[in-house]
């Protein structure tokens, strides 16, 4: 079934967003300011801190496609849903 199909794909992209809301792109940032103060401090590298920008970037840039994917599957449903209930009626 379509809409059965259609929900899976929702449910699958909330929960990765969820995971990336939730826990990974926080940790990346975390990682990053942790990283950003080392190397302001002189204790960190500039390809450490060049590599936590880029984590934090990549994790960042999955999170939104997970999120467009939310939103996609959302509108997909609820196409499936009104499609030939807003047709008008034929009367006799």
């Amino acid at each position: 079934d379509r809409l059965a199909m259609s929900y899976r794909r929702y449910a699958n992209a909330r929960q990765q967003v969820e995971r990336y809301g939730q826990r990974t792109v926080g940790r990346a940032k975390q990682s990053l300011d942790i990283v950003r103060n080392g190397y302001e401090a002189g204790k960190a590298d500039y390809l450490t801190l060049l590599n936590a920008q880029e984590t934090y970037v990549q994790v960042s840039l999955s999170y939104l496609s997970a999120l467009r994917e939310q939103h996609v599957a959302g509108a997909i449903i609820e196409n499936q849903l009104l499609t030939g209930s807003l047709a008008p009626r034929r009367y006799r």
